[in-house]
């Protein structure tokens, strides 16, 4: 389902405060983030490696909603996806904020969300990210384990496909007395 991961996005903005950030812009996440950040007088902040996605919301751009792309380096020995996992990788924005309220990781290409999730693993009250599920028939192998470990709590949204999982080392994640839950052993 398109869209899976709207329900506990919305009410992790809800249920969070301070400066949201947005990696890889989405049709779905990137308006609701801006609408929802402007009711509640927040800043977001959305990024991506691909400019055409940031483009596509410039309408957005305001006081509260910023946009930086993270463009790749042209590098002829490695295709696009892999210029655009090095820029994820060595991307210092994440460091900008002392504690993001929210960070929501989308971007893609997926296999760089892992390293992302480690990276905002003590700088995000939340860090929320799509495309969890493990036997990849909704998605990629995005190797989401590896960041699991890195986090005190965990859970997933697995209402319907593709999955988004929760992590937090600050509070405990807000579907814990929802649905399905799943935790790592």
């Amino acid at each position: 389902m398109n869209g899976s991961h709207y329900p506990i996005l919305a009410a992790c903005v809800a249920g969070t405060q301070g400066t949201i950030l947005e990696l890889g812009c989405g049709e779905g996440s990137t308006p609701m983030l801006h609408y929802m950040a402007t009711v509640q007088a927040r800043e977001v902040l959305s990024v991506d490696t691909d400019a055409k996605w940031i483009e596509r919301f410039a309408g957005y751009k305001c006081d509260r909603h910023r946009f930086e792309i993270v463009p790749p380096q042209p590098d002829v020995t490695l295709c696009l996806q892999y210029q655009r996992e090095k820029a994820w990788r060595e991307w210092k924005g994440i460091e900008a904020c002392e504690r993001w309220g929210l960070a929501f990781v989308d971007c893609a290409p997926g296999e760089a969300r892992w390293e992302l999730m480690i990276r905002l693993a003590h700088r995000a009250t939340i860090v929320i990210a799509h495309d969890s599920e493990m036997d990849y028939k909704a998605g990629g192998n995005y190797q989401y384990e590896k960041a699991i470990p890195h986090f005190k709590y965990v859970s997933e949204w697995r209402r319907w496909r593709p999955y988004t999982i929760i992590l937090s080392n600050f509070v405990e994640t807000l579907i814990e007395k929802c649905d399905t839950i799943w935790r790592p052993e």
